[in-house]
């Protein structure tokens, strides 16, 4: 009997474990882009785009062909805005072509570190124009706990548990 009792405790710790990384799987995969994404937005058709890279924590990462002088902020949202991981005191610009000129110094860089929540609490008319070939990069917060760790401990709690209950089984049988 309490080989069955082991061996059933066993195969429960096993599944549950298989499970949660079978979940953390599917997340993963969830948050990867299946295919590139491009998007066009135009007003009328005489009006000059320029393409514009969006990366990181937003809702539609992808190339984007947009009027020129385009804000920072219009962007995000004609990208659906970023997700709730997004560190918006981190939003990195960047140009592989020519650097970025800086709205306040007026000096050319090679990259630029924006803090968008600044910009919108103090005077969102500062906000950042996009130029030809801008890479913008929303970042994402920083978490206390990572994915990672959260599993390990996950996994560990269940085998504790599991042991835990075996000896207790055991001597509930013993008295």
């Amino acid at each position: 009997m309490k080989r069955l009792i082991s061996a059933i405790l066993c195969y429960s710790l096993l599944i549950s474990s298989s499970y949660a990384f079978e979940i953390s799987d599917i997340k993963a995969r969830q948050y990867k882009l299946s295919q590139p994404s491009e998007f066009i937005f135009q007003s009328n058709r005489d009006e000059e785009l320029i393409s514009i890279r969006l990366l990181g924590e937003v809702q539609r990462a992808g190339l984007y062909h947009v009027p020129k002088n385009l804000k920072l902020i219009t962007l995000l949202s004609l990208a659906g805005g970023t997700t709730n991981n997004a560190n918006l005191n981190e939003v990195l610009i960047g140009n592989d072509l020519h650097g970025v000129k800086d709205n306040e110094t007026g000096k050319k860089q090679e990259s630029l570190v924006l803090d968008l929540e600044k910009t919108l609490e103090n005077n969102p008319k500062n906000d950042y124009a996009l130029q030809t070939n801008d890479i913008v990069l929303v970042k994402p917060r920083t978490s206390l706990i990572s994915n990672d760790t959260f599993r390990l401990v996950t996994v560990i709690s269940v085998i504790l548990t599991s042991a835990l209950t075996v000896l207790a089984i055991e001597d509930r049988r013993k008295n």
